[in-house]
């Protein structure tokens, strides 16, 4: 995704795809973790398109090192953070724009199993 600007559809999935795993943890719905299940979230917003934040991502992803976290993130309207997945191209080669983002999110996601519930605060 680093080589190419998001189109509509892949935005919309970007945010489908976050925000139906947000409603999951917003509900107490999430029963994986290490220890699990997740509790509810006690305020979880739906997430929306910002253009200022895309344009950030945009450049930390072509200036991305990997598994290096940068310090710089924070925008003057709220905290940023960073999530980085790396993806096979060989397992999604013959797929979409729009099936890669949800395998992306998804596969991010799924770090879940790992995540003990004492450490949501």
């Amino acid at each position: 995704m680093v080589n190419n600007d998001l189109g509509e559809e892949d935005i919309e999935e970007v945010l489908e795809s976050h925000n139906r795993y947000r409603v999951v943890i917003a509900n107490g719905k999430e029963s994986r973790g290490n220890p699990g299940p997740q509790p509810a979230a006690r305020t979880m917003m739906e997430l929306i398109w910002d253009d200022e934040l895309a344009v950030i991502a945009r450049r930390w992803a072509l200036q991305c090192k990997l598994f290096e976290k940068d310090q710089c993130r924070d925008v003057e309207r709220f905290r940023v953070w960073q999530n980085v997945n790396v993806l096979n191209m060989d397992i999604v080669k013959n797929s979409t724009s729009r099936e890669r983002i949800h395998f992306h999110i998804t596969s991010w996601y799924d770090e879940v199993e790992d995540f003990d519930n004492a450490e949501v605060g």
